[in-house]
């Protein structure tokens, strides 16, 4: 623990509040006399006893004094030095009044806040309701402490050109014919039985050019799927903004709270969940929330969209 030998004032005022010093002799060498003593000066002063022999100021004088253990002289200033830093002077005077507050502070909010240990779990956010509190739940969690995560239904659209990354359940083509099971080789004989394909719903498990399935017409082996983009989408690796601000992870809650926490395991990367906004953004690191990011459009997307009218998968 700090000693403080400095008085913050040119009384020396704080040198008595804070009762840290511990000079116990006078401008003029004499040895203080003990303020729990009579001897050999009487004196009135109470509320000191646990001061021993220091310098103190209880009555305003020009600088902190004692009683002198010297018979001819009853009391003598103390020489203590004063602050030169005026910052320092402020927080001398007051550092144990502020310090007991912290602490009570602290105490209390430890205490008495209902948010204090953060009982909302999965990212939650906590609120304090009165002398309650309510989490405010990531999308796909749910109770009163966000502890349960919820069973998500699947997007019906694809965020991928080729749909690669689609797990809807549509198991119907463009023209309505109902889907062949992936698990079944009738009415049509094929290599995808045994590679977990679900049920009968449109997938592409070997690159066509769009989402397809075998249908059950003995007449029609198999056709592409109706599935409409989710909007602009964008998988690579850039995590700056527009502005040059670094992103902020998908996986983090700070500095930015959000709801995005289905997308932690794309690092920092700019992103456009659901399609929602006209290009790829993210969340920045900085005081800034958020930001569109620079990315390139694609020539290769111009080829996949002329391939894609060529044969007639899209409009």
């Amino acid at each position: 623990m700090a000693i403080f030998i400095i008085t913050s004032s040119f009384k020396g005022h704080s040198y008595f509040f804070c009762h840290k010093g511990k000079v116990s002799r006078t401008v003029d060498g004499f040895t203080c006399q003990r303020w729990d003593s009579q001897e050999p000066h009487s004196h009135s002063v109470t509320g000191l006893n646990n001061e021993e022999n220091y310098c103190r100021n209880i009555n305003r004088e020009q600088a902190p004094w004692c009683y002198t253990t010297n018979n001819n002289t009853r009391f003598d200033y103390c020489s203590i030095p004063k602050c030169q830093n005026l910052l320092i002077k402020v927080f001398d005077t007051k550092l144990c009044y502020i310090r007991k507050v912290l602490i009570f502070i602290i105490t209390f909010i430890q205490e008495h806040s209902p948010c204090y240990l953060d009982p909302c779990k999965n990212g939650g956010t906590c609120t304090v309701d009165g002398t309650s509190y309510r989490c405010e739940c990531l999308k796909i969690y749910s109770g009163a402490n966000c502890e349960t995560q919820l069973e998500i239904e699947p997007e019906n659209c694809k965020r991928t050109r080729k749909g690669f990354d689609y797990r809807g359940k549509t198991n119907v083509t463009k023209s309505g014919y109902t889907c062949q099971r992936w698990d079944s080789q009738s009415p049509h004989a094929h290599r995808f039985s045994s590679s977990g394909l679900p049920e009968n719903y449109c997938r592409n498990p070997d690159g066509e050019p769009a989402l397809w399935c075998y249908t059950t017409d003995p007449n029609k082996r198999w056709e592409i799927c109706n599935i409409s983009d989710c909007g602009e989408f964008y998988y690579g690796a850039t995590n700056t903004t527009e502005d040059g601000l670094q992103c902020q992870r998908w996986d983090s809650q700070s500095p930015h709270k959000h709801s995005y926490g289905y997308l932690s395991d794309q690092e920092n990367y700019c992103r456009n969940p659901y399609g929602e906004s006209s290009k790829p953004w993210c969340y920045t690191v900085t005081s800034k929330r958020w930001d569109y990011c620079i990315v390139p459009v694609c020539s290769m997307y111009t080829l996949d969209l002329n391939y894609a009218r060529e044969y007639n998968l899209i409009n």
